[in-house]
């Protein structure tokens, strides 16, 4: 067994939806990004229909996920989020 070797990454994904304000509340309230930051994130959202937010630890993606998640249901507002997991082209 190889005790050195990374835990599996995850990417937090948001993808296209037509609210794109709430996306970038959530990303400063939730995860505590900078406007510029927020603004960044959306942007490639709206031009490819997907951005990846963060890549995490599986429990740290889970977590973000369950905190933008319930921001949004309190809000009212529907995200359209996914957890993936990032592939490791090393070998």
């Amino acid at each position: 067994m190889n005790y050195s070797s990374q835990p599996p990454l995850w990417n937090l994904v948001f993808e296209k939806t037509d609210n794109t304000e709430f996306l970038i509340l959530s990303l400063i309230h939730v995860l505590k990004f900078n406007e510029d930051i927020s603004y960044s994130k959306i942007k490639q959202l709206n031009k490819t229909g997907s951005c990846i937010i963060g890549t995490y630890t599986r429990d740290v993606a889970e977590s973000i996920f369950e905190k933008l998640n319930f921001f949004s249901r309190l809000e009212n507002q529907k995200i359209q989020l996914k957890l993936q997991k990032k592939l490791n082209l090393q070998h």
